[in-house]
């Protein structure tokens, strides 16, 4: 890994062992932005839409909510993806917010399933707008797209939140440093709400 071979690089010669904590400086803006973001843990989605009576999803860590009022969400979407076009001429999304135990659904989404075969009928259902839904989702966000913004090489879709399915346990899958992971335990910082 890069991390481990910059760690290495700056305790060179100094007869250290190298420090796991230490700062890296890895050269090339890129390269550091690529890395810097392995730093950010982040929810795993599956965003889903539905244009011309078909399904279609992808799935997104990009995504974050942007006011409560008017309710409001964000997916980031690359403009060079097949989803970039059908979320386009919808106008319409919906965030489904994975938890712990859906790691093959992120696969599939993620390029190992194929078109409509990606939607397993016993875990998709039509929701509002006719846009799929998966099932066993913490959390299904409904969206309209107020605004869409093309910045580099992605699309930033804000959408309105128009309806929410929520489940009362909260058991979200994680995004950080390449890899999966769950929250074990929940830390109490007093009353206080982000």
């Amino acid at each position: 890994m890069a991390c481990s071979k910059g760690a290495e690089a700056a305790t060179h010669g100094t007869g250290e062992e190298p420090n796991p904590v230490s700062p890296v400086s890895i050269t090339g803006t890129a390269d550091a932005f690529r890395q810097a973001m392995r730093h950010f843990a982040s929810s795993v989605t599956i965003v889903s839409t539905e244009d011309d009576g078909a399904m279609y999803g992808m799935t997104a860590t990009s995504v974050t909510s942007v006011s409560m009022a008017p309710p409001a969400i964000l997916a980031c979407v690359n403009q060079a993806a097949w989803f970039h076009q059908h979320i386009s001429r919808k106008g319409a999304f919906c965030v489904n917010v994975l938890g712990f135990d859906h790691v093959s659904q992120c696969e599939t989404f993620g390029g190992r399933g194929i078109g409509v075969d990606r939607f397993k009928a016993d875990e998709w259902r039509e929701g509002h707008r006719a846009i799929p839904y998966f099932l066993d989702a913490d959390t299904a966000i409904f969206c309209k797209v107020e605004q869409a913004v093309d910045h580099g090489t992605h699309t930033i879709f804000i959408g309105l939140v128009e309806q929410v399915i929520v489940k009362n346990e909260v058991n979200p899958l994680v995004y950080l440093d390449g890899g999966f992971m769950t929250l074990t335990r929940k830390q109490d910082f007093g009353s206080r709400r982000a």
